[in-house]
């Protein structure tokens, strides 16, 4: 499903992110600042099993993390955003390399769904031509028992399959409820 045209798209380096909204470039050998923009399509009901659900809040705190959404779903939900841009055996893989916050964010969430709340992960397979998501354990064993402790307290554990084709310069959406292999 074509979700959004990106007319004259530049091509560009990342260099390194500044913050969750900003990256650094190389553009014609020159370092420039680029948005990273949020298009925020779950109250489009393009996500089928996300219908019903409503953005209530950005970037909440929950105990001693930013969690990217509160959604109001029967309830509250606290729903984080993962990017899996790793690509091996048609599957699309998170992290690519350890990461402190993405244990903090994962803890957090786990912690929250024990004490009586609700949370969600979603990865977002940004890669094109996948079949599922899972776990990268090789880059980092706790992030992947997190996931996989999170599944068993109630957390819940989705992917989507997103991707940008430079070829006719669209985004697709090629799976909204992309097979999660825990």
């Amino acid at each position: 499903m074509e979700l959004m045209e990106i007319p004259d798209p530049v091509e560009c380096q990342v260099v390194s992110r500044v913050n969750r909204f900003v990256v650094e470039v190389k553009m014609n050998r020159k370092l420039q600042k680029a948005h990273i923009n949020n298009t925020g399509r779950l109250e489009g009901g393009m996500i089928p099993w996300l219908s019903g659900c409503r953005i209530l809040k950005r970037n909440v705190r929950l105990n001693n993390s930013l969690i990217d959404y509160l959604i109001g779903a029967d309830g509250e939900l606290y729903l984080e955003v993962k990017s899996a841009v790793l690509k091996r055996n048609r599957m699309a893989l998170y992290p690519d390399s350890p990461s402190l916050r993405g244990r903090r964010h994962l803890e957090e969430t786990l912690n929250h769904v024990r004490a009586g709340g609700k949370g969600a992960i979603l990865f977002i397979a940004a890669v094109p031509h996948i079949k599922a998501f899972k776990p990268n354990r090789r880059a980092d064993r706790i992030i992947s028992g997190l996931i996989k402790k999170g599944k068993e307290y109630g957390v819940i554990i989705k992917s989507i399959a997103i991707y940008y084709s430079p070829i006719d310069n669209l985004i697709y959406l090629q799976n909204p409820d992309l097979e999660t292999k825990v």
